[in-house]
């Protein structure tokens, strides 16, 4: 990921264009998570979400909301109906990023979705 990244950000940015757009910059990683999700490739997923984790514990607002509002949101987005995303990452999510997950959901579609299945899905 951090050679695909580094790519990215090199031909996102060296065209003059100096502010960056955090918010399109991570929904690019959202959407690298699962192209490699969809593809099996699921290999370093554990040291991605623990690093995601430890950033949640250590982080402000701003970076929280980048990480759950941006990344999460757009995993949930992108991942379509070829993805459950109720549970198709628990296996990865840590305690913290596993909350922020779920309150996502809550907050998307209500919390009835923890009680019909959904979750165990």
């Amino acid at each position: 990921m951090k050679e695909w990244f580094g790519k990215y950000l090199r031909g996102e940015y060296e065209n003059g264009q100096t502010e960056r757009l955090y918010y399109y910059d991570i929904g690019k990683i959202s959407k690298f998570i699962i192209e490699r999700f969809k593809n099996g490739q699921i290999e370093y997923f554990s040291i991605f979400f623990d690093a995601v984790e430890s950033i949640l514990n250590n982080c402000d607002t701003e970076v929280e909301n980048l990480i759950v509002v941006g990344m999460f949101e757009d995993i949930q987005n992108i991942g379509g109906s070829d993805i459950n995303y109720y549970t198709s990452f628990n296996q990865w999510l840590k305690p913290l990023s596993k909350s922020k997950w779920d309150k996502l959901i809550d907050f998307w579609e209500g919390d009835d979705w923890r009680n019909d299945g959904k979750s165990s899905k």
